[in-house]
């Protein structure tokens, strides 16, 4: 679950636990917003590719947490 993998990140690689996880972060700027943030860094590289799944939750205004 979503709750899951933020729990995950923030105990296991130390995310900031005041941001509520990736996801919930990602929520909290939205996934418009955070697609256009990884366009702007890809030619950095694959790390910064947005996945489709990414790209099929935003056009269907869809979101981690309800």
């Amino acid at each position: 679950s979503a709750a899951e993998a933020d729990m995950a990140m923030i105990n296991g690689i130390g995310f900031p636990p005041f941001r509520g996880g990736p996801l919930r972060y990602i929520d909290t700027l939205g996934l418009d917003a955070y697609i256009e943030q990884c366009e702007r860094f890809s030619e950095l590289g694959a790390l910064y590719a947005t996945p489709d799944s990414l790209r099929t939750m935003a056009s269907q205004q869809q979101r981690f947490f309800a």
